[in-house]
């Protein structure tokens, strides 16, 4: 994994929804990449599940900013919270708009949580990773 969860109180994952296909009327499932996908395995599918539970709102993050629910992991004493946050379709270039969008969530989600202290953003490649 890129950034090593274990350091941060809330992980913010952001993910691309797959790109619509003309010939194709049917939605597409999203699939998690990189370290989104082994944080998922890690989770026991967990990010999958929400993603799921939410498409009505979250649309597998098709609108650029858009999160959902906080998941809590409970390991012994110590809660860890991760949140799915959308980037948009992937086949779309990335615009200041969007990255307007992605910020204000990130601030937004770690002013909302109560008791986070640290944050880590998981980025698809195309985007970047930074620990805050």
């Amino acid at each position: 994994s890129v950034v090593a969860d274990d350091d941060f109180d809330l992980v913010i994952v952001g993910i691309f929804a797959p790109a619509k296909d003309d010939e194709s009327k049917e939605e597409l499932k999203p699939a998690l990449a990189g370290a989104a996908a082994d944080l998922d395995t890690s989770l026991g599918g967990a990010l999958s599940a929400v993603m799921e539970e939410n498409y009505k709102a979250f649309k597998h993050g098709a609108s650029a900013g858009s999160v959902t629910p906080t998941i809590r992991i409970f390991d012994g004493s110590k809660s860890k919270k991760y949140i799915l946050l959308g980037l948009g379709t992937e086949d779309k270039d990335v615009e200041a708009a969007t990255l307007f969008k992605v910020g204000s969530a990130v601030a937004s989600a770690c002013n909302d949580e109560k008791k986070v202290k640290s944050c880590a953003v998981l980025m698809p490649s195309k985007l970047g990773s930074a620990p805050s």
